[in-house]
């Protein structure tokens, strides 16, 4: 059965408008995960997954959500064709979006310039066997990042940090590697308005939980990563015997 998205806005000073349904039946498709991403002059874009493709609406300031059109559509096994979005959209209207397939193996983009539509997808990378998360972040110049993990279970087993940027007027530039690890990174990035990124990771290997960050100021290439935290170093040792307590209360009990 077709999917329905429902829609709703407050006005300047005023209340949250009736609920109501947003046409997408021209799709004929299911809906899943959906997402919308807002200018700061009120000019938006939505996105969702079907199990057959990936869609989108935008809406300027003032106006309705259009009618919706397909990003990208292919036959699908599984449930959702896409997931784990991410979206942005700068002060001239123009917008950008990530993510997953559907099997989720590998991570895609497409940009969106006012006044045209959106641009055929392009494959970023492949995950591996990772599932994790897709952060983005992008300024209203329309310049943006986004991390995501390879995961390689080939032994000892790694797990590898990339960060790939997005220039106005060039591109996706190649993926830089930014850590690798033998555990997940719980990965976070943000952006300032003059261009400045600043990426953070948290590795979590028995007893010492570490807190990495990197910068890459404007212009420039990233800055060798330095450590904000490390929960376990040798000023916290009540940290550390707490931390082998739990240890062994966890190994034991899978011992009974």
């Amino acid at each position: 059965m077709p999917g329905q998205i429902y829609q709703a806005h407050y006005e300047p000073a005023g209340e949250l408008s009736p609920k109501s349904v947003f046409d997408i039946s021209s799709i004929e498709d299911s809906v899943y995960s959906r997402l919308v991403a807002l200018s700061e002059a009120g000019t938006g874009l939505m996105v969702w997954s079907g199990r057959k493709g990936l869609y989108s609406s935008r809406r300027e300031d003032g106006g309705s959500w259009q009618a919706p059109v397909t990003i990208s559509a292919a036959p699908s096994v599984f449930s959702a064709y896409a997931s784990s979005f991410g979206l942005g959209v700068d002060s001239s209207g123009n917008g950008l979006l990530t993510w997953a397939n559907d099997n989720g193996d590998k991570v895609y983009a497409s940009s969106y310039v006012s006044g045209v539509g959106w641009a055929a997808p392009v494959l970023l990378g492949n995950r591996g066997l990772s599932r994790s998360g897709l952060p983005l972040a992008m300024n209203s110049g329309g310049k943006a990042v986004l991390l995501w993990e390879h995961w390689d279970t080939q032994p000892p087993g790694q797990w590898t940090l990339y960060a790939s940027l997005f220039l106005p007027g060039q591109g996706w530039q190649p993926a830089q590697v930014l850590f690798t690890s033998t555990v997940y990174t719980s990965p976070a990035v943000a952006i300032n308005e003059a261009g400045t990124i600043v990426a953070a990771w948290l590795e979590d290997v028995f007893p010492v939980q570490t807190l990495y960050a990197t910068r890459m100021p404007a212009g420039q290439g990233w800055q060798p990563r330095v450590i904000i935290s490390a929960n376990n170093g040798p000023r916290e040792p009540a940290r550390g015997r707490q931390l082998k307590w739990q240890r062994s209360r966890y190994l034991a009990h899978r011992a009974r």
